[in-house]
């Protein structure tokens, strides 16, 4: 504050004096003064000497004080001004402003210890000193044993590792430090003062108890220690490095001998061992002698027994040939009659010393002898085994037959028989033993059977003598090719094996043995599967089929059996390796991925394939071999292998060029192929069938080119000329277009029992002459074509069959023999008229033929002639159609030939004037002779036919069980014309005789009829047709009559049953329901599955009579509905459902066709699964009536759909992400939709997602509607209510 009222002060005092200034002179003009900053002074470090600030050096001030110090501190400096006038300070000093002053710091130093050592001493020597300097301050030393243990002052002096610490402590001005070394104090080195001496003359004690050896030493700075080595050492033992063997003991022994004693000053801990001297020491052993030394003389072979006394010790004997020699054991002598010396030998003991003596003595020559000896048993022309031995000599044998028989002499060439002899060993002896003739030995001899396993049926035994033993059947009961399935397989465009399946291989036939051994094919192994032990009854063996790997075709297995009695034999068996057994599209769409894996050759494929049921493939076939011309696709191998159908069918396969990439049809453009493009010579193609085949754009059917074998083929065509994009198109039958061979080499081929059917094929009879392609195909020098038949109905088609000759300058075309090589009928009826043909070659599994028809496949489904007209009553002088089913042959019985009646083109004309009777019709198959369906019908006098129009109904009340009530009737009323009585003689329903109401009375023109001969067969609407005869006059009156097969009663369990009786009746039936019905669980959902029309389109009616279905729930995700499939003349009518539940893969009708009247649906629930709503729970085409997915073409026709009791759950799903989709109905195709609504669709609902069925009038949550009118007419008020906007069902 001060210093602020002073600087006003100033101020003012300025101020008025320059305002005086002013008066004075007037404006003087003044100059501004230059601001002087501070300058920055930099800090010192303490280094004990004084310092003092460093400033440079300025024209604007100078230094007028800078005393400095020495200590850590600051101290003043002070810069003056030089001219006041011109400068000034930025910050000057208060008081003088023509000074500064500024403050110089010395800062404290950081210390260290610079240098220490120190030398090491040795123990009991004067102590070195340690040396140090330091940065500050003075050193301080201290000890300690380690690095970071405690340090003392006190000087070490034991000998040891030590640390030295030097230390200078800190003050103000510096930092402390230290530094520590480690150091030594060595031992010095202990000495022997007296060396230790042996004691001499030690003799060995009785008890070899321990003696002294040495006498004891002294030392100086340790102990005498000593170690004890048995032996005199010149070199010094390893063993002195334990030091285990040194000890301060005295040395002791007791055993005799000489011993090294070492010694050495062991040093304490300030003095280090001695080197190490020492002295040997003996102890002696006491002296022995032999006496009383005797021997006696021996013969040869016999052990002499020397005997002799020793001092101490036992006398051990040795012998030698002469005295001077080298004695050995007696065992160990040469023997020979002769003078021998004996040596008796004590060895010494750890007591006494050893001794010897030597005496002779003589051996005389010995008796010789041959032991008794054995001959094993041999066989015949085997060589004994001769085992005599004899006590010396060379052995000899002879033989004979008997013991005492003439011996003859037994040489290497003696060949033994089967039987029995003796045989005896002789020696002449030796130079020390006599001659010998030992006793006669045994041999048995017995037939040597080996097997001889040449035979290509058995094995046999066989001796050398000629001899046979027992006979091993190696040919098994099975002389065909035993099947075995390899069941290769495709993954990822790549052929795999089966690693799991195994194939059975029968040797029955062959003998018994006890163990298969191997299974070869080739050089491969091929494995047992040891977990079909169930399966090998009857001499099976099971392989794993993965170790034939891709061979293929008929091979030989070789299986090694063993016997019980071990000989193994070679069972050599035929099979058939089945590359793979071909059951859907997807399997055979592998077909050319697993051939080629079967051959090595990049253009060659191979394996042996069959067909395993019939195939639905319905689609474009892809040629597994690429090749875009006929000449690439005749460089080529091709197919080698194996392809048979075993009579089954393939349905819909259609080969045209392709053309259209992404889609089943393939990728890319292949210009040629077929379904095998190239067959090999080798490859076959057999015993298979095609209907609704196509083919087109210059392509063949079963093979475009190559030769092989083409035999037992049925195709029936539904397209020839097909455009892979459009169908039949005209411009796709040309050039190629063919079933066999289309631009075929053809050389050496074999073409035989084919059947080429296009009677009903697309095309065929609207080609121009000339234009296209061959029904059969094009051959090139085809060997064989033979049992080729064409069912060609077109006379515009004559393209059959063509053969090109090729030479080396020209192409000559020559057309096959029609009716030699082939043969062309308009109908299998003028192929069955036809006398001279023989189908023996038509057989199994292809082909059935029965003699005196034709021959047919499985897939023409040939069964029973069935009639769809037959009347069963013709009037005298007047003729009926009786329609049958085709190929067929039609023939009176011969009563009615006799009769007069005539048949033609099925017309069975009756004359006038023959007699009531009644006569049969008979169908016989084309196909089969066997297969004959007979009719009856009578013929009958002139009637009078009556039309009842009051339609009338028949209940039938079908059980649960299938059956028909027999108590229950129906009353047909005639009363609209006829009200009188009479008997029936006759009811029919159509033209059909219905057996069971004769003589049923009339009364009062009313009828009662039993339901129980009507059966199950009839329902719907039906003309029943009542015959009598009244005052004179017969009559034929016909009834329109509803037929119900059930009325629905007593709750859902009937609703159920309607499954099975759709099932039972192909899908027909009518179903009423007669009362309101609870569903009380899923109706389709999980295992409960009552869906109706599953296996045949329903083609009945479900008249719900006005009443409800209450509960449906269908929640499954296996595609379904609660009817499948509304056959064309299917119906729902009349009928609501309520409290819908609709989830997964499901709708109320699924699929189809048929008619939808009067129905209400209420939808509770939309998706749901198990009773409650479930977003999850829904398929993109959940709908109420078809999947859009399916070409369904409904007739709807009063048909409302009520979603509101679910509309605020389907709009809570859609904000949650449900995707928004048809949920009413959706077809591939239009459907006819009259007086259709839909109300309660949540406002939020893709309004493009409702249905795609056009005419449908929606009506949304929030009143809004699709824009199409109401419709307000057309309702059936039976069972609806209609208002203004407003209609609504009724319930009953």
């Amino acid at each position: 504050m001060r210093r602020t009222i002073k600087a006003l002060l100033i101020m003012v005092c300025v101020l008025v004096s320059a305002f005086a200034v002013t008066a004075c002179f007037g404006d003087t003009s003044t100059t501004e003064k230059t601001t002087i900053e501070s300058p920055v002074i930099a800090s010192k470090v303490y280094n004990g000497e004084k310092q003092t600030a460093t400033i440079a050096a300025s024209d604007d001030y100078e230094v007028t004080e800078n005393a400095g110090g020495t200590d850590v501190g600051e101290y003043n400096v002070v810069l003056t001004l030089k001219n006041a006038d011109k400068a000034k300070w930025k910050t000057p000093d208060n008081g003088d402003e023509t000074k500064l002053t500024l403050r110089f710091s010395i800062t404290k130093a950081t210390n260290a210890v610079t240098s220490l050592t120190l030398k090491g001493w040795a123990a009991g020597s004067e102590p070195e000193s340690p040396a140090a300097k330091a940065t500050f301050g003075t050193v301080k030393f201290t000890y300690s044993t380690e690095e970071n243990g405690t340090y003392t002052e006190t000087v070490p002096t034991a000998a040891g590792k030590y640390y030295v610490k030097a230390t200078v402590e800190g003050t103000k001005n510096y930092d402390g430090a230290e530094k520590t070394l480690a150091f030594e104090i060595s031992k010095t080195l202990a000495t022997v003062t007296e060396a230790p001496v042996a004691n001499t003359g030690l003799i060995v004690n009785d008890d070899l108890s321990e003696q002294v050896l040495v006498t004891a030493g002294s030392v100086s700075g340790g102990v005498m220690i000593y170690a004890l080595i048995e032996g005199e050492e010149t070199v010094p033992s390893q063993e002195l490095l334990n030091p285990s063997k040194w000890s301060t003991e005295l040395p002791k022994a007791g055993k005799a001998g000489k011993y090294t004693v070492y010694y050495m000053a062991k040093g304490d801990e300030n003095h280090s061992d001695s080197e190490y001297g020492k002295v040997v020491v003996e102890i002696s052993k006491k002296a022995n002698a032999i006496s009383d030394f005797t021997v006696a003389n021996v013969k040869y072979g016999e052990t002499p027994a020397p005997s002799a006394t020793a001092k101490n010790g036992t006398v051990v004997f040795a012998y030698s040939l002469t005295e001077d020699g080298e004695y050995v054991a007696w065992e160990n002598v040469a023997k020979r009659a002769g003078e021998y010396f004996v040596k008796a030998t004590v060895e010494a003991s750890d007591v006494y010393l050893g001794a010897t003596e030597v005496i002779s003595f003589a051996m005389s020559k010995a008796d010789n002898a041959i032991a008794d000896f054995t001959i094993a048993a041999i066989k015949c022309h085997e060589a004994p085994e001769l085992t005599a031995t004899a006590t010396a000599g060379t052995i000899t044998y002879k033989y004979a037959t008997a013991t005492d028989g003439e011996y003859a002499d037994l040489t290497a060439e003696t060949k033994f028989a089967a039987g029995t002899y003796y045989v005896k060993a002789y020696t002449e002896g030796d130079e020390n033993h006599n001659a010998a003739e030992s006793n006669a030995a045994e041999l048995i001899v017995s037939h040597n059977l080996v097997w001889d396993k040449t035979g290509e049926t058995e094995d046999v035994e066989k001796c050398a003598c000629g001899q046979t033993g027992r006979t091993f059947v190696k040919a098994i009961t099975e002389k065909n090719a035993q099947r075995v399935s390899l069941n290769v397989g495709a993954e990822n465009g790549s052929a795999v094996l089966d690693e799991y399946s195994y194939g059975l291989i029968s040797l029955a036939g062959i003998s018994d043995y006890a163990s298969v051994e191997s299974v070869k094919l080739g050089d491969k192994t091929i494995t047992l599967n040891t977990f079909a032990e169930e399966e090998l009854a009857g001499g099976k063996i099971a392989v794993n089929v993965k170790d034939f790997g891709f061979a293929y075709g008929e091979q030989n297995v070789v299986v090694t059996v063993k016997c019980e009695e071990g000989d193994t034999h070679e069972v050599n068996v035929k099979v058939l390796l089945i590359t793979a057994i071909l059951n859907n599209k997807a399997e055979l769409n592998n077909f050319g991925v697993i051939a080629k894996a079967c051959e090595t050759d990049s253009d060659a494929w191979g394996g042996y394939f069959e067909l395993g049921a019939d195939i639905e493939y319905n689609g474009y076939w892809s040629d597994f071999v690429n090749a875009d011309s006929n000449d690439a696709l005749k460089a080529m191998q091709g197919f080698k292998g194996v392809f048979d159908g075993q009579g089954h069918n393939v349905k819909g396969m259609r080969i045209a060029r392709i053309s259209v990439a992404g889609t089943d049809v393939g990728a890319g453009i292949i210009k040629v192929g077929a379904f095998i493009p190239k067959l090999h010579k080798d490859g076959i193609l057999r015993n298979v069938s095609f209907t609704e085949a196509a083919v087109g754009s210059e392509r063949s059917f079963l093979v475009y080119c190559g030769n092989g074998l083409i035999e037992n083929i049925f195709v029936k065509y539904a397209c020839f000329g097909d455009s892979s994009y459009s169908g039949y198109s005209a411009a796709h039958n040309y050039g190629a277009t063919s079933t066999v061979f289309a631009k075929g080499e053809g050389e050496g081929a074999i073409v035989r029992n084919v059947i080429i059917d296009v009677s009903e094929c697309v095309g065929i009879a609207t080609q121009a002459d000339n234009v296209n392609g061959y029904i059969v195909g094009q051959f090139n020098k085809v060997e064989t074509l033979s049992n080729v038949y064409v069912i060609n109905p077109s006379d515009k088609y004559n393209h059959i069959v063509r053969n090109i000759a090729v030479s080396s300058e020209t192409k000559i075309e020559t057309d096959f023999d029609a009716g030699v090589n082939y043969f062309v009928y308009k109908s299998f009826a003028e192929m069955a008229a036809d006398g001279t043909r023989n189908y023996e070659g038509f057989v199994a599994p292809l082909w059935t033929y029965n003699e005196g028809g034709l021959p047919y496949v499985k897939a023409q489904n040939v069964t029973a002639p069935a009639f769809t007209t037959a009347p069963s009553e013709i009037t005298k002088g007047s003729s009926a159609t009786f329609v049958v089913s085709a190929n067929v042959r039609l023939a009176l019985d011969e009563a009615a030939a006799m009769a007069g009646l005539t048949l033609e083109n099925g017309v069975v004309s009756v004359p006038e004037g023959i007699g009531d009777a009644t006569y049969t019709l008979i169908a016989t198959s084309l196909f089969d002779p066997t297969l004959k369906t007979e009719v009856t019908f009578n013929v009958i006098n002139a009637r009078k036919y009556e039309t009842i129009t009051n339609a009338q109904e028949i209940d039938l009340n079908v059980a649960n069980d299938g059956s028909v009530n027999s108590s229950a009737s129906a009353e047909i009323d005639l009363t609209e014309k006829f009200t009188g009585n009479a008997s029936l003689s006759l009811v029919k329903v159509g033209d059909e005789i219905i057996s069971g109401f004769e003589g049923v009375e009339i009364v009062g023109g009313k009828a009662t009829l039993n339901v129980a001969p009507f059966g199950i067969k009839y329902y719907g609407e039906k003309e029943v047709k009542l015959v009598f005869t009244s005052e004179g006059v017969d009559y034929e009156y016909t009834v329109p009559v509803n037929f119900i097969t059930k009325t629905i009663m007593n709750g859902d369990a009937n609703v159920r049953a309607i499954k099975t009786f759709v099932t039972a009746l192909q899908g027909g039936g009518y179903y009423r329901l007669g009362e309101n019905v609870t569903l009380k669980w899923n109706f389709y959902a999980n295992s409960d599955d009552y869906r109706i029309a599953v296996d045949y389109p329903f083609i009945g009616t479900l008249d719900g009579n006005g009443y409800a279905i209450n509960g449906l729930i269908m929640w499954s995700w296996t595609a379904g509905g609660f009817i499948q499939n509304l056959g064309e003349t299917g119906v729902i009518k009349n009928i609501a459902f309520k409290g819908v539940q609709l989830g997964g893969y499901t709708a109320v009708v699924y699929q189809g066709s048929g008619t939808i009247e009067n129905v209400f649906v209420e939808v509770a629930a939309f998706p749901a699964a198990y009773g409650q709503p479930n977003k999850n729970w829904r398929n993109g085409e959940l709908t109420i009536f078809g999947w859009q997915s399916k070409a369904n073409n409904f007739k709807l026709k009063n048909v409302l759909a009520d979603f509101t009791p679910a509309s605020a759950q389907i709009k809570e799903f859609v904000e949650g992400g449900m995707t928004n989709k048809m949920i009413f109905g959706a077809s591939t195709k239009s459907v006819t939709a009259v007086n259709t609504v839909v109300l309660g669709i949540p406002d939020n609902y893709d309004k493009a997602q409702i249905t795609n069925y056009g005419g449908v009038y929606v009506r949304y949550t929030d009143e809004t509607d699709n824009g199409i009118a109401f419709p307000v007419s057309g309702w059936d008020e039976t069972y609806w209510t209609i208002g203004e906007n407003v209609v609504s069902w009724k319930t009953k």
